[in-house]
């Protein structure tokens, strides 16, 4: 999914993109050589670079183009994104350039940082100023925890988020959570389901490396019976529920121990050629007089070109079972070529848990013509 976003959002920064971009600068700053940043933005090796590589490529440019002095022209970027209305991906090189050429101005950076995340989101460049000193970052980001403007609350929960997709990772946090769990605290009761999101996602993070703290905190918070808490604490459990762990599966009322009787589980074809599907079917059955509530997964185990197989968690269904009645649930599976994902021929494996404990497993062989590459982002 990332993969497939990154390859359509680097296509923004076209011609007509850069044109705007400087006509923009132009405004604010009549010295803003716009032949110059095109030049430089489209030279030799544009085309082959991915995402990331262009943001990085256009704050390289924007250096070129832009005062000396890190604070002036920090204060031009500033001015220039007043205005822009609508806050967007595509303008995430800003942020970029304070990461790269701010390290040395803490002020003017963390200040710029603030002004324009309600633009473009300073989630990644603020990771850089984390590293470089946490504790003091912290006193910043439970300020901006209390912004009026919601996007600076998010930055604060996002910023600070221990495994950031697309980003550096914070070791700091991975190893200590209390740091970024006193911001989350402040934000859990949100009126922006924005931010929640975003402290959902940060508490999903820390269940990677600190489960039991995690457990221990959302306990407290699971007493609120609001709705908005309770998808917070689903939403925060959801890498633990998928491993099945017996705490998580608890907190979130799913019986952990429940027995499954001469699971029948089916997959057809046999035999599946990229593009293709599989049909998946399960007929499952407990002895338990009592219902229970259980979530049913499916566990593909993708063949890598070493002949090892890597598993991907997939949803299937959650459902009440009791000894009153049998299950039958069918599913699709398309067999489909994704920019994140290579496939390779030979044997795949499916497993199917439930409440996180494999109860049945089948095999399937994929043939394909050739390797599918996918592009780094």
């Amino acid at each position: 999914m990332l993969g497939l976003m990154a390859e359509l959002l680097k296509n923004i920064y076209n011609k007509e993109f850069i044109k705007d971009l400087s006509s923009r600068f132009a405004k604010v700053y009549p010295k803003f050589n716009s032949k110059k940043f095109s030049q430089l933005v489209f030279s030799k090796g544009w085309e082959q670079k991915e995402l990331k590589e262009r943001m990085r490529h256009i704050s390289m440019a924007l250096k070129e183009v832009l005062p000396n002095g890190f604070p002036k022209a920090v204060k031009i970027i500033i001015d220039v994104t007043r205005g822009i209305e609508i806050e967007g991906f595509e303008y995430m090189f800003f942020p970029d350039y304070i990461e790269v050429f701010g390290k040395n101005h803490w002020k003017a950076s963390i200040d710029a940082i603030e002004k324009i995340t309600p633009v473009a989101s300073g989630e990644y460049a603020v990771r850089t100023f984390i590293l470089l000193n946490h504790e003091k970052m912290l006193k910043t980001m439970k300020k901006w925890a209390k912004s009026k403007n919601f996007h600076v609350r998010r930055l604060a929960s996002e910023g600070c988020r221990p495994r950031l997709p697309w980003s550096i990772g914070l070791p700091v946090f991975q190893k200590e959570p209390t740091g970024a769990l006193s911001i989350l605290e402040i934000l859990k009761k949100d009126p922006e389901l924005y931010v929640r999101r975003s402290v959902a996602n940060n508490l999903n993070d820390i269940s990677k490396d600190n489960p039991d703290i995690l457990i221990n905190l959302l306990k407290k918070w699971n007493t609120d019976k609001s709705a908005e808490m309770q998808w917070l604490v689903k939403h925060s459990l959801r890498t633990l529920e998928k491993q099945g762990h017996k705490k998580a599966l608890r907190l979130l009322g799913y019986s952990t121990n429940v027995k499954i009787v001469n699971p029948t589980f089916k997959i057809k074809p046999k035999r599946i050629s990229l593009g293709e599907k599989l049909e998946l079917s399960l007929l499952i059955k407990t002895n338990s007089v009592k219902s229970k509530n259980i979530v049913i997964d499916y566990v593909v185990y993708h063949k890598k070109a070493n002949g090892a197989l890597t598993p991907k968690v997939f949803k299937w269904s959650k459902q009440k079972i009791s000894s009153k009645q049998e299950l039958s649930l069918s599913k699709t599976h398309h067999i489909k070529a994704i920019t994140t994902r290579k496939y390779y021929s030979g044997k795949h494996e499916i497993h199917v848990q439930i409440n996180g404990k494999v109860i049945a497993k089948e095999c399937f062989t994929l043939k394909i013509d050739k390797v599918i590459k996918t592009r780094p982002v």
